[in-house]
């Protein structure tokens, strides 16, 4: 007689053999089941606080951009002691494993001499412009570099080592705005982003082109210069480019000195040349003293007088009619402005 499968024969000897042993299998691979688990919680955990030691690098390089102050603030609320955040050195771009700036900067018409240097020559006549070295244009020269430090000891299986989280941040520096190149400009221009920047990055100054014969020149022209803002009566000629007259009733101060230059033809023209200065812009029949005077001496013809005096007229018409528009016309103000025309008008009369 057969005996079936389910019952003690020599076929279900293996599985007899076993019984009894998945719990202890249980028991031998827990520990390494445990560690397991403790090993992805302590990944999970550090590489939380990597994405917050990178943010924390970032923030650090981008609040001391300039013109931010933020260098000493306090550190953000999830990055608190002894973790540590603030700037590193400088660095180059081109340095980095990842860097794709380089690839597209360093090639093609944005290595143009007029951009990056280190002079600006004229195919035409040989003249060269030496270009300061400033790298305003070098974009992968250098980068403020945010950083970040903590060290971080594991939620499981805290004997091992301890994480090192070190992140850095590369940002490229500031040197697009004008008031990081201000105080690189010798004080010239860089007052506002509409100011020129080639005083910055172009070596045309006479104390920079080292000719002696020019930089002479400069140095008569610094003494004239001061002779003129030191003049005891120098209040008395505000009114011939910055009378604070016109302003309020939106019109520019007329400006005495550009119209004079303008009406000679000389705008645009440089001369380095004191006695061709004198000759050809002062002395000749339509130069600047015949703006000033007039053609016979009188200061009539559309002269510096004449037309200083028709500004002042435009001025108090407009005047004129704003008054008149209030309700009632202010004519104590009205009769005001009617009588310092008239006096203009016989001012303008005896011109020559």
């Amino acid at each position: 007689m057969d005996r079936g499968i389910g019952c003690a024969s020599p076929l279900n000897a293996p599985v007899l053999l076993r019984l009894g042993l998945a719990p202890l299998e249980l028991v031998l691979s827990l520990f390494f089941l445990l560690v397991l688990m403790a090993l992805i919680i302590n990944f999970g955990s550090i590489a939380s606080w990597h994405v917050r030691g990178k943010t924390a690098a970032r923030y650090a390089a981008w609040r001391s951009l300039a013109i931010r102050t933020g260098g000493g603030d306090p550190s953000p609320a999830n990055w608190v002691m002894p973790a540590q955040m603030g700037l590193s050195a400088p660095m180059s771009l081109s340095s980095l494993p990842y860097d794709m700036v380089g690839q597209v900067w360093n090639q093609g018409d944005l290595t143009q001499a007029a951009l990056r240097g280190p002079a600006v020559a004229d195919p035409a006549t040989g003249s060269v412009i030496q270009m300061n070295d400033r790298r305003y244009l070098e974009m992968v020269d250098r980068a403020q570099v945010g950083s970040a430090q903590l060290q971080k000891t594991l939620p499981l299986l805290p004997n091992l080592r301890r994480a090192q989280i070190n992140p850095l941040q590369p940002v490229f520096d500031s040197f697009w705005r004008f008031q990081d190149m201000s105080a690189q400009s010798g004080g010239v221009a860089m007052r506002s982003n509409g100011d020129w920047r080639t005083y910055g990055w172009y070596q045309f100054l006479p104390n920079q082109l080292g000719n002696s014969s020019l930089m002479n020149l400069f140095v008569q022209y610094q003494a004239a210069d001061q002779q003129i803002q030191q003049n005891s009566g120098i209040q008395a000629l505000v009114v011939l480019d910055r009378d604070n007259e016109f302003p309020p009733w939106g019109m520019s101060s007329p400006d005495a000195y550009a119209y004079a230059v303008s009406q000679s033809g000389l705008l645009g023209q440089c001369e380095s040349s004191p006695e061709n200065v004198a000759q050809s812009w002062i002395q000749n029949p339509n130069g600047l003293i015949r703006w000033i005077q007039g053609r016979s001496g009188g200061g009539g013809g559309n002269a510096i007088p004449h037309w200083l005096a028709q500004q002042f007229i435009n001025l108090y018409n407009q005047e004129i009619q704003y008054y008149q528009s209030q309700t009632p016309p202010n004519q104590a103000q009205i009769n005001q402005l009617q009588n310092s025309i008239q006096q203009l008008q016989q001012f303008i009369g005896i011109l020559n």
